[in-house]
């Protein structure tokens, strides 16, 4: 299971996908703090309630992916809402939401 969290950032808002187990080491981006949920609903307006979906490319956003993801791990995200997901390789996933990937987590 993988997790995306919203950072906001003085020049915008970037998009964290990491293990659900982890958390978003926040030292690799200097000056983020976790998005507040209005700021949540303002960009993820078209998403269920304080849902956020991973592929952050479809609302202009910086994603970065989690090198812990590697090629050939399949991930489950969540897909607008709080029930439904998807899975797919963390290739693909990397493809379709052209990630930046690297060490995000802790």
């Amino acid at each position: 299971m993988a997790k995306a969290v919203l950072l906001h950032m003085a020049g915008g808002s970037i998009l964290v996908v990491v293990p659900s187990t982890r958390q978003v080491d926040l030292s690799r981006f200097p000056g983020a703090r976790l998005a507040t949920p209005d700021e949540i609903v303002r960009v993820f307006g078209d998403c269920e309630y304080g849902a956020i979906t991973p592929f952050g490319n479809l609302y202009g956003l910086p994603t970065y992916l989690d090198e812990s993801f590697t090629q050939d791990t399949w991930i489950t995200v969540e897909a607008g809402t709080h029930t439904d997901a998807v899975r797919l390789s963390a290739q693909d996933f990397a493809r379709l939401a052209q990630c930046e990937r690297g060490r995000f987590a802790i």
